[in-house]
C-alpha cells in the first residue's frame, strides 16, 4: 500500500511504512544527482521531513532544482 502527499510541484510517497520519497511533477521519485554511480532516490525516515522538504523544493524557481 502507498501513500502520498503533493503540494504545487513536488510530493512525497510512501510504499512502505517508515521510508518516504520526494516525487515530482512527473510522479517519479527525485534522485540526489550524486556522481560517479552513486545517485540515489531522495529519501526520508519520517514523514515530516520528507514533507518538508517536498514544500521547500516546490516553492523554488523551476530554474533552481
Amino acid at each position: 500500500m502507498s501513500t502520498s502527499t503533493k503540494f504545487n510541484r513536488y510530493g512525497v510517497k510512501s510504499y512502505r511504512s517508515n521510508i518516504w520519497h520526494i516525487i515530482g511533477p512527473d510522479e517519479e521519485l527525485v534522485w540526489d544527482g550524486a556522481g560517479y554511480g552513486e545517485d540515489r532516490p531522495l529519501r526520508f525516515d519520517t514523514e515530516e521531513e520528507a514533507l518538508a522538504c517536498a514544500e521547500r523544493m516546490s516553492k523554488q524557481p523551476e530554474n533552481q532544482q
